[in-house]
């Protein structure tokens, strides 16, 4: 898993280039020999919280599915294998 994270770090540094970004890998894929569902956890660390409103239609316009919860306030930002 830890190819096809470095692989999508950098589509996502490239795609957010004009953006001060810190993108980590997390969850439990990261940890080796520990039992994973074949998902990437990626967390991108923004340096100020505007760039949220900026980001996600740019994200959304390579491929990547916005979904915002309402009772958790949590919003995540996910791509299928299938919208390469």
């Amino acid at each position: 898993m830890e190819m096809e994270f470095e692989i999508e770090k950098e589509r996502l540094l490239s795609i957010l280039s004009g953006f001060e970004v810190d993108v980590q890998h997390i969850g439990s894929t990261p940890i080796e020999d520990c039992p994973a569902k074949p998902v990437i956890d990626i967390f991108i660390g923004i340096e100020f919280l505007e760039y949220g409103e900026q980001l996600v239609p740019i994200l959304v316009a390579n491929g990547y599915i916005y979904e915002a919860e309402r009772d958790f306030r949590r919003k995540k930002i996910r791509r299928n294998k299938n919208n390469e």
